[in-house]
């Protein structure tokens, strides 16, 4: 028996994505779309039965109770058509079981034809798991063997696995039935089986071939094998393949992945499920018994590309407003720049400098238009103000070439005659061990010898 419940709905369509707010329509076991990608179901259960939610491409919304109990019972959807299983018993009069056998409860989206099969002597365990291939026949779990059972509910054969089963789902179509057991996958695939090492509790069918699992992991099934897509995303709540794009849920947003760029689409939370429906990704947030659906297309991730590509064009032509360099190391925490050679000019300086435009000034404040700078010179960013304090490792005089004097200074901070400070502190810490003494005065020592090298790059 099939009845209509009024669901109070609201519709935003904003920055062309779609977010839909169903009121008190239940707690949301799954969602699908139909064979044509022209509607999309929310499977719920609201007041101990099953809700269907049906949203088509004009946002229409029709919501049909089933008049099933969804205690001690699971469910599988496949071709437009949502079947419910369950296992019964019947006694005889001393409460002895005389008949085991199952249920299974049948709802066509398109049609709205409802039918109940009976399965006798099977006895199926109810793991919250059951499936259904594309010609309708049924997969239930019997101990550790997967019971197939034809669309006319006679039995067709026991597949064997062995070993503990977790899950057992199929894909929307039908087309592949997975089973998940001690950390392996298995395919069903058209009567053929694989089997895959792959580590899950749960997998989340898609479209195409594709499937997550609920260890942040996206894969792809086709032609006997399985690949690995994507690894590491934060959710456990599925993940989406739509086109070249590949939707996961990346720090409280849902990322799209496409090749080796990643951008966020759309603010999402950590509990959000996501699946992918045709051209379509599905984001549903449970809150409480009301449920916000946001819907994300190609479209929107095109638009939301166009504008990372805007906004990164404009951060480009910003690039020339700061200093850059290939050769030196411009640290904008300290603004100071090292990794200049000592006896490097302006000239030399500016071929290996990217910005709009500079100017230089010796360690005493003077603008300086040619020659060698040196240790506390300052590089000015004329567009953003901006000053960067030369550093030349070994060059405590200021001048810009390493001698004698450099020495002389070292030593006489070693002697405490006349202590360095500030970049010519730094600048003094010849061996890079973070202190300066006389192992520093060796390492210049040796260096103006030719037998040490100084590194500049740090």
């Amino acid at each position: 028996m099939i009845c209509i419940l009024c669901i109070a709905l609201s519709i935003i369509i904003c920055e062309a994505k779609t977010v839909l707010y169903l009121n008190e329509c239940g707690t949301v076991l799954d969602v699908f779309s139909d064979s044509n990608d022209n509607n999309i179901y929310i499977l719920c259960s609201v007041n101990n039965n099953y809700n269907i939610v049906t949203i088509n491409n004009s946002l229409n919304t029709c919501e049909n109770i089933i008049n099933i109990d969804v205690n001690n019972k699971t469910y599988a959807y496949a071709n437009d058509t949502f079947y419910f299983f369950s296992k019964e018993e019947e006694l005889n009069s001393k409460g002895d079981v005389v008949l085991l056998y199952t249920i299974i409860d049948s709802y066509n989206c398109k049609t709205g034809m409802s039918r109940q099969r009976v399965i006798n002597n099977a006895v199926p365990e109810i793991h919250g798991t059951f499936a259904v291939d594309s010609d309708g026949n049924y997969y239930m779990i019997s101990k550790n063997n997967v019971e197939v059972y034809t669309s006319n509910y006679k039995y067709l054969k026991t597949i064997s696995v062995g070993y503990n089963i977790i899950n057992l789902t199929n894909s929307p179509d039908g087309a592949i039935v997975y089973v998940i057991y001690e950390n392996k996958l298995k395919i069903i695939d058209n009567n053929r089986i694989y089997d895959f090492n792959i580590s899950a509790n749960k997998v989340y069918a898609g479209n195409n071939g594709f499937f997550s699992t609920d260890r942040g992991e996206i894969y792809n099934y086709g032609n006997g094998n399985v690949s690995a897509v994507y690894s590491g995303f934060d959710g456990i709540h599925g993940g989406a393949v739509i086109g070249d794009n590949i939707f996961v849920s990346k720090l409280d947003s849902l990322t799209a992945v496409n090749n080796d760029s990643e951008f966020s689409v759309e603010e999402i939370n950590s509990e959000t499920y996501i699946k992918s429906l045709g051209n379509k990704c599905i984001c549903i947030n449970q809150y409480g018994n009301s449920v916000e659906v946001k819907i994300v297309t190609e479209e929107d991730v095109k638009l939301k590309q166009s504008e990372l590509n805007s906004s990164q064009s404009e951060n480009n032509q910003n690039v020339n407003k700061t200093l850059s360099s290939d050769i030196y190391n411009i640290n904008y925490n300290d603004n100071v720049i090292t990794g200049i050679t000592p006896g490097s000019t302006i000239a030399e300086i500016k071929n290996n400098i990217r910005g709009e435009s500079f100017t230089f000034y010796d360690n005493k404040g003077n603008i300086k238009k040619s020659g060698v700078i040196g240790t506390g010179s300052i590089i000015e960013n004329t567009e953003t103000k901006e000053r960067f304090c030369v550093i030349i490792y070994g060059e405590l005089s200021g001048e810009g070439n390493i001698n004698s004097v450099d020495k002389t200074v070292l030593a006489n901070h070693i002697l405490e005659a006349a202590e360095l400070e500030g970049v010519y502190l730094t600048a003094a810490d010849i061996n890079g061990d973070s202190q300066v003494n006389l192992k520093d005065y060796v390492a210049l020592d040796s260096y103006m010898k030719g037998t040490y090298s100084i590194n500049q790059n740090r």
